[in-house]
C-alpha cells in the first residue's frame, strides 16, 4: 500500500481540471447517503488528459496501470487494512472470464494457459470462494454436523508451496475478519517441513480441521498417503484382503554400500545414464530420455488407466502417434529409447531404486484393492486443486 501511493500521486498528476472538479462531486439521496456520480467517456480522453509527466514517470505509471492489482474497496477492505495495515491480504479484482472460472461448482475445472496468465491465482481463489462458503454454511447452522471443507492445493515446487501456504490463509483470516494473527505463514508449515527434518510423514487420519486447506507439494501428499497404508496395512482397510509380502525396495543385498533411493533426473544421469552402454546411448540427449521413460513409457495415461499398472510394451511404444509422444518420432529412436528403459529397469532393480512412477503405482494398486481405503481418503480430502506449473 505504500508503495502504490506514489503510483497514484503520479497519475493524478495526469488529471485535468474538469475531471478533478468531477472526483469531487457529492450527490446525495433522499436518506442522506452519498452516492457516486456518473460522468461521459470524454472525461476520461487520454488525449485530453494533462502532460506533466517525464518520460520515465510515464514509464512507471504504464508498467503499473497494465500490471497492477485493483482492489474493490469494501468494508472489509478496510477493516482489515485499519486493524493490520499492509499485513492484510485481500483478493484482488480479475477478469471476467476468470471470474466464471472461480464460481464454477457444478463440475471439475481444468484450466489451460501459459504461464503468468492467471492460472494459480484462479485456484487459489477458487478455493478460497468454496472454503469461505463453507465456513458461512456452518456459522449459519444449516447442518449441525457441518464443518469446514478439507481441501488440498497441490503444486510441484516446496518454495512455491511455503508462499502459497501463507498468502491462502492470510486470505482467509482477512475475509474472516481475523487480522491479529501474526504467526499465519507458520501454520501448515510443519507438514512442509517434515521431509527436510528426515522424520516421516503425518499420516492423513492425525489431520485436523486446522490442517486445512493443505498446500503441499505432490511428493508430500503422496508421503502421507503412503504413511496412511504403512500405519493401517491393507488388513485395516478391508479385512477380507491379506497381507501382501513384504516388499524389498530399499534394501539393497547387492551393494550393503549403496544407499538405495528416489531416482530423479539428476540420480538417472549421475548413476544409470553414465553406466549404460555407448552402443544404446548414442546420439540421443539423456535428459529426453529421462522425460519420455517416466511421462510416456511408465507414466501415460495408457500405461496406467484401464490395465494393471503396468509400463508400454515395446509394440505399443513403438505404435504411439506422434501427437501423444513427440520427443522421439522415428521408429529406430523409440527402438534406442525403449532398451535403455530396459536397462534401466533392471538396473533400479539391482540397486533397489524406485522412481515416482513406481511409488504412484505401489499407492494405486493399494487403493485399486481396498475400496475401504478410498473410501475413508474421501471422508478426509473433499476438494482437490492441482497447480501444473
Amino acid at each position: 500500500m505504500v508503495q502504490s501511493e506514489a503510483v497514484i500521486l503520479r497519475h493524478q498528476k495526469t488529471f485535468r481540471s474538469e475531471f478533478v472538479e468531477a472526483c469531487k462531486a457529492r450527490v446525495k439521496d433522499a436518506k442522506g447517503t452519498y452516492l457516486p456520480k456518473t460522468f461521459g467517456t470524454e472525461l476520461l480522453d487520454e488525449e485530453q488528459m494533462c502532460g506533466t509527466l517525464t518520460r520515465e514517470e510515464s514509464l512507471d505509471l504504464h508498467n503499473a496501470i497494465i500490471t497492477g492489482k485493483f482492489y474493490t474497496l469494501t468494508q472489509t477492505v478496510l477493516d482489515g487494512i485499519l486493524t493490520s495495515g499492509s499485513s492484510a491480504e485481500f483478493p484482488f479484482d480479475v477478469a471476467h472470464d476468470e471470474v466464471e472460472i472461480i464460481r464454477q461448482t457444478s463440475s471439475a475445472s481444468f484450466i489451460l494457459g501459459r504461464s503468468g496468465t492467471g492460472k494459480t491465482t484462479c485456484l487459489a481463489f477458487k478455493l478460497l470462494s468454496s472454503y469461505i462458503g463453507s465456513r458461512a454454511n456452518m456459522e449459519g447452522g444449516l447442518s449441525p454436523d457441518a464443518r469446514p471443507v478439507r481441501q488440498i492445493f497441490i503444486t510441484r515446487s516446496e518454495i512455491l508451496a511455503g508462499k502459497l501456504n501463507g498468502y491462502i490463509r492470510r486470505l482467509i483470516d482477512c475475509q474472516l475478519g481475523r487480522f491479529e494473527s501474526d504467526d499465519i505463514d507458520s501454520i501448515g508449515m510443519d507438514i512442509l517441513k517434515e521431509k527436510d527434518e528426515g522424520s516421516e510423514a503425518r499420516d492423513l487420519w492425525s489431520l485436523t480441521d486446522t490442517d486445512f486447506p493443505l498446500v503441499c507439494t505432490f511428493d508430500r501428499l503422496l508421503a502421507m498417503v503412503e504413511t496412511s497404508i504403512k500405519k493401517g496395512g491393507r488388513k485395516f482397510w478391508d479385512p477380507t484382503i491379506p497381507e501382501s509380502g513384504t516388499t524389498t525396495r530399499g534394501i539393497n543385498t547387492n551393494n550393503p554400500t549403496r544407499i538405495p533411493r528416489e531416482v530423479d533426473a539428476q540420480i538417472f544421469i549421475d548413476h544409470y545414464w553414465s553406466k549404460a552402454p555407448a552402443g544404446i546411448k548414442k546420439n540421443i540427449p539423456v535428459d529426453l530420455v529421462f522425460s519420455e521413460i517416466m511421462g510416456i513409457i511408465k507414466g501415460s495415461t495408457s500405461s496406467l488407466l484401464g490395465r494393471s499398472l503396468k509400463s508400454l510394451t515395446r509394440e505399443e511404444y513403438l505404435s504411439k502417434s506422434c501427437r501423444v509422444a513427440p520427443l522421439f518420432t522415428s521408429e529406430a529412436e523409440r527402438k534406442q529409447v525403449y532398451t535403455i528403459y530396459e536397462f534401466y529397469e533392471k538396473l533400479k532393480a539391482e540397486y533397489r531404486d524406485w522412481d515416482g512412477v513406481d511409488r504412484t503405482r505401489d499407492v494405486l494398486v493399494q487403493m485399486r484393492e481396498s475400496p475401504a481405503l478410498v473410501g475413508r481418503l474421501r471422508d478426509i480430502i473433499e476438494e482437490i486443486y492441482v497447480d501444473g506449473e
